[in-house]
This record gives structure tokens, sequence and C-alpha cells, in this order.
């Protein structure tokens, strides 16, 4: 599977780590990293960035990775894969190594050595220097999608302890994840949809400020339209996963939109929520032929773990007119002719 994901955070890369995967590992340093927001990391689609960051150091430079708890961590099989960090660890390394991100500047290495006991990352591992190697959220790291292994070894740590049922996808059509994100009352309302006003004017909508995170759903119209052309026009069946608490009222807009007689919609009917059914919906949608995703790394762990024939995100480029918000270019990713499998 050739995969070239578009994160969010991938879009400006500034700092590379040095890959050069040995046989054996004779390492004194390790690796581990800093939850994004609090002792939970955020959403798990944050945590699991986060996660594959360090994994990434971890595997490319043969170093041992230690993984904080966060939020759902203990119903994915890295749980029990992985060594669990605590703070005891850091008393066995010589020094920690804060790798810089996007957001904080750090100050001169013998600064930040004095205030907080760290050094600042040189972009450089050094394995053999017992050196605690800190990892975060915002770090800009260059990771090898094409490296099928190191793509093997997510499928198995982001894997589910406990084994989803797959869900009851008919046969004689072709499946369809469709990942709308809405923010579901976790994040600020949208300014596309106008459900909500802002309490506060300091705060965006959330499409404001992530806008290919919540593409419009004329974006979602406009690809299952595509999707369908380029599968011949064949039956779809869709299945809509959302953080949104009425996904019938995303499916009823979509079908009226589309007018297309051989496309079937299906949604959880009761108890859908941002909070809910999270570890559930993540590896369901990996059961289905296809995916239609936001950029958001809910989606995006979805595409690393699946194994979809068809994939469509958004690529990059979108524009405001007025309040509607258009997304401009899209990306297409088809690994081998579905149609064969049916």
């Amino acid at each position: 599977m050739n995969i070239r994901i578009s994160f969010l955070f991938l879009t400006t890369i500034l700092t590379t780590v040095v890959v050069g995967k040995d046989n054996t590992n004779t390492a004194t340093s390790a690796i581990t990293y800093k939850l994004n927001l609090g002792r939970h990391g955020g959403r798990l689609g944050d945590c699991l960035i986060n996660y594959i960051k360090a994994k990434w150091i971890s595997y490319s430079n043969n170093i041992p990775l230690y993984c904080p708890k966060f939020k759902y961590s203990e119903k994915l099989m890295l749980s029990k894969i992985e060594k669990r960090y605590n703070k005891k660890m850091d008393k066995q390394y010589k020094k920690r190594v804060v790798m810089p991100n996007g957001k904080t500047i750090i100050r001169d290495s013998q600064y930040c050595f004095k205030k907080h006991k760290e050094a600042i990352f040189n972009n450089k591992i050094e394995k053999d220097k017992n050196f605690l190697y800190v990892s975060n959220y915002y770090a800009n790291i260059t990771i090898n999608w094409d490296d099928k292994n190191f793509i093997k070894e997510l499928k198995k740590t982001i894997a589910p302890v406990k084994p989803i049922k797959k869900p009851e996808i008919p046969k004689n059509m072709i499946s369809v994840a469709l990942h709308v994100r809405k923010g579901g009352g976790y994040d600020p309302p949208l300014l596309s949809k106008k459900t909500l006003p802002l309490l506060s004017k300091k705060i965006l909508y959330a499409d404001q400020k992530w806008p290919l995170k919540f593409p419009p759903d004329n974006y979602y119209i406009a690809q299952i339209k595509k999707l369908h052309e380029i599968l011949d026009k064949q039956p779809l069946y869709i299945y809509i996963f959302t953080d949104d608490q009425n996904p019938q009222k995303i499916a009823e807009e979509y079908k009226n939109a589309l007018k297309i007689e051989n496309i079937t919609f299906a949604w959880r009917e009761k108890n859908n929520a941002h909070n809910k059914n999270v570890i559930q919906d993540l590896f369901e949608m990996t059961y289905y032929d296809c995916l239609i995703r936001a950029l958001s790394n809910f989606g995006a762990i979805a595409d690393i773990v699946g194994n979809f024939h068809i994939v469509i995100h958004p690529e990059g480029s979108y524009h405001w007119e007025g309040d509607k918000l258009i997304i401009d270019k899209v990306k297409i990713r088809i690994n081998n002719n579905i149609s064969e499998n049916l």
C-alpha cells in the first residue's frame, strides 16, 4: 500500500530526523513525548499523531520508545506492546533533550538546561549519549510514509485490544466510509453552517481556524458524486461516521442534494456524540472499500491502519466566498481496481 498522506502538521517541515535503522540495538538513549493537552492529550487522532512521530524517531534510529498514558490508550495494542513512560525514568538518563516545535521558541541551551534541566535538540539523535529525547505534537518531523515496515508496525500497535466486530455491509454494493467532521460540541461552531453564535469575538469559528479539518457539506456531496463516477455509477453503500449528534440530518441533506437512486446512506441511529463510540468508529471505518474524509487526524489514522481501495481528502487549497467555504483541490488515491473485488 503506497501511502502519501498530507497531515495538517506536516505542511511545513523544518526539522529532519536522521534515519538509518540498525539491525541491533545498542542504544543508551531513548525517546518519549509530551502529551498535547494535559494528561488526556487531546482527541484520539491528536494523541495518535503525537505517538506516530515519536514512534518514527524510535524506529528510524533504533532507540527505545516510552509512551505516556493517554485517553483510550489502554484500548489499543500499543499499551500492550510499547513500554510505558513514567517520570521516574528521567533520572535514568543524563539529560532530557527537548525537540522544538513550531509554536514555542526555546531560548539558548544554557538557559533551558538551567531552568528546566533540559537541553535543546540539535537536529541529530545521539543514540549512545544516554539522553532521553522528548518529542511533542508540534515537533516538525519528516516521516517516510513509503516505508512499508514502519506502516506494518503502526498497524500492529494502532489496533484494538478487543476485536471490533465487522459491521453489516451489503455485499452487492461498494462500501464507503464517509468521515464527516462537525466538531460535535467539542470544537467551536461552524461558520459555514451558521449553527451557533460564538460566545467570544476572540474565538474563531472552527472552520475558519481549521478549514480543511471542517470542510463544508458541499465538499462531501461533490466527492460522493466524483467517486460514483469513478466507479462507473455502481451502487454505493455509504456509512456516515461523524462526531455530530444528528447524523440522520446529514444523511438526508446529502441524499436530497445528490438525487442518485443507487446510493444508500446509513448511520448510527442513536447515542452518537464526539465522545462516544470513538474506538469503534475508528476501526469500523477500516472495513469499508473506500474512504472520503476531511484533513483531520482521526480520519488520517483510519487511512494509515486501513487498506482502502480509494481515498479522497482535501489537498490543501481553499477559499471563502463570504461565509461560504470552498475546497479548491482534493487528492484521490486509487490503490487498485475495486470492481475486481466485488
